[in-house]
């Protein structure tokens, strides 16, 4: 995430109405507000990173099917943190 993905971020959470009394500098529901937003972001650009992962190939079928076994291996990786993000369990 960058700075200017951060800052847009925080600025989308002072836009929400604090619950309770809180002045300084986020009341409870902006800061995990917040906090979501932000891992659902590092997770997307996790999951992007996973899925775009080229495993290299050698000239054998021993090669072959240690990718696949690869590609396998990171294809549940990504589904365990996807059922992660979608039970609400953000960190």
């Amino acid at each position: 995430m960058t700075d200017e993905e951060f800052r847009a971020l925080v600025l989308e959470a002072f836009k929400l109405q604090p619950t309770g009394d809180y002045h300084y500098p986020f009341a409870p529901n902006q800061l995990r507000h917040l906090v979501a937003r932000a891992v659902e972001a590092e997770r997307e650009a996790i999951l992007a990173v996973i899925e775009a992962y080229k495993v290299p190939v050698g000239n054998s079928a021993a090669g072959e099917m240690a990718c696949e076994w690869t590609m396998d291996a990171l294809r549940d990786l990504r589904d365990a943190i996807r059922a992660r993000g979608s039970n609400g369990t953000a960190a």
